[in-house]
């Protein structure tokens, strides 16, 4: 997918949460973050629902955090809007309390 992305949000309450411009902020604020603190973190897709200028998918997060060892399974959806075929915008519902709590 082409990505010119305006806005990248990561929920309130999540960790990393925050709205960030440009790839740069967005891997070191979220990317780069979830790579280096987290054993094995992935978003696992399950379902995506389709328009034509939204992509929803609906999914969960996995993952084991280092300092605690704590594994952890949240549900997430990520939402991305498209403009002319490339990405300008995401945004992600996290069920956060559940990461938070394996960060504790």
């Amino acid at each position: 997918m082409n990505w010119k992305a305006k806005k990248w949000t990561e929920a309130a309450g999540f960790p990393y949460a925050g709205t960030y411009i440009r790839i740069a902020e967005i891997s070191k604020n979220a990317f780069y973050r979830l790579a280096t603190e987290w054993i094995d973190y992935k978003f696992t897709p399950e379902k995506y629902i389709v328009s034509d200028s939204h992509i929803a998918v609906i999914g969960t997060y996995t993952g084991t955090y280092k300092i605690t060892l704590k594994a952890m399974a949240a549900r997430v959806v990520h939402v991305w809007e498209l403009e002319e075929g490339k990405i300008v915008r995401f945004e992600q519902f996290v069920d956060s309390k559940i990461v938070v709590d394996a960060m504790s």
